[in-house]
């Protein structure tokens, strides 16, 4: 159990910084990354930034085509959890 524990985790871990370097490359200003989300700060008027994020969180890198990955996205003026 604790290998397969270890191997989704890394898998996990590369998912997200495909992801947090998609963002940066998107000019998605990352605030704060916490164990699966990612927070960015936009100005409150910007209409595309949560779609942006949907769309590079989805998007999978060429060795995880086919997982079936998917998230949510939240728009908020403060972070809380």
């Amino acid at each position: 159990p604790i290998l397969i524990e270890n191997i989704d985790q890394a898998a996990s871990r590369d998912l997200l910084l495909d992801a947090l370097l998609k963002s940066q490359a998107a000019k998605l200003p990352v605030v704060l990354h916490v164990y699966d989300e990612i927070v960015i700060e936009v100005d409150e008027n910007d209409t595309e930034a949560a779609g942006k994020l949907r769309s590079i969180m989805r998007d999978t890198p060429h060795w995880a085509k086919g997982l079936p990955v998917d998230c949510k996205v939240e728009e908020s003026k403060r972070y809380t959890k």
